[in-house]
């Protein structure tokens, strides 16, 4: 069962605030934290240069939340893994 399941949207966004703060390491764990990000990302790109499409644009979707969930929907690394999501057609 993941952390997700068990706290609301309110509770992440307090965890996720104390974490900038170094107050909390909750954030590690949900969704796997920026470096699972940055992995499903890099294998997003692999994925993309081999023509499969449809599972480098769900690694990027999955990118997008994680990244949107730790730093926000307007972060330079969320915008960026929702572009190249696009981009896989």
């Amino acid at each position: 069962m993941s952390i997700k399941s068990h706290l609301n949207k309110e509770k992440i966004k307090e965890h996720v605030n104390k974490a900038k703060r170094g107050q909390s390491i909750l954030w590690l764990y949900y969704a796997g934290g920026p470096d699972v990000a940055n992995s499903k990302y890099n294998l997003a790109l692999l994925h993309k240069k081999r023509k499969e499409t449809d599972i480098a644009r769900q690694l990027f979707r999955e990118c997008e939340q994680i990244y949107a969930s730790v730093y926000g929907p307007d972060h330079s690394e969320t915008v960026d893994a929702a572009r190249q999501a696009s981009r896989c057609v």
